[in-house]
């Protein structure tokens, strides 16, 4: 059997490699927007994680406060309930960097983008050629 060296150029094998870069096209732009949207998800969480350390510093503070200054064992009971659910909060983000981890997502986002737009130049690149051949 003989093997060909070149590709056949007619309608059908345009037509049929068309509809390949436009599947892959497809898939670059579904990646593409979902590392976006994974990244804008960790970013929310660690806005209301930090708002929440910051509450909860600030509770526990006051409850520390408040039993220093003679609010007595309820105080401090407060302090040591929230300041424990504050160790826990802070020992969760110590292990899981939300900022990074969006940070990565961004850049595979980006990253994508430019795939995508090459695979997009590359769809009008075979479309214009096929309107110019004709």
């Amino acid at each position: 059997m003989e093997h060909h060296s070149q590709t056949n150029d007619s309608s059908d094998s345009r037509r049929i490699l068309e509809g390949q870069l436009r599947e892959c096209f497809g898939r670059v732009v579904y990646s593409h927007k979902t590392h976006e949207k994974c990244a804008d998800i960790l970013l929310s969480r660690l806005a209301i994680i930090k708002l929440w350390q910051i509450i909860l510093a600030a509770i526990t503070t006051g409850g520390f406060i408040a039993a220093v200054l003679g609010a007595g064992k309820a105080g401090a009971v407060v302090g040591v309930l929230v300041s424990t659910i504050l160790l826990v909060i802070n020992a969760y983000t110590k292990d899981y960097d939300l900022g990074e981890l969006a940070q990565k997502h961004k850049q595979a986002a980006n990253d994508l983008w430019l795939i995508r737009e090459k695979y997009l130049s590359l769809i009008i690149d075979l479309m214009m050629g096929r309107s110019i051949g004709r």
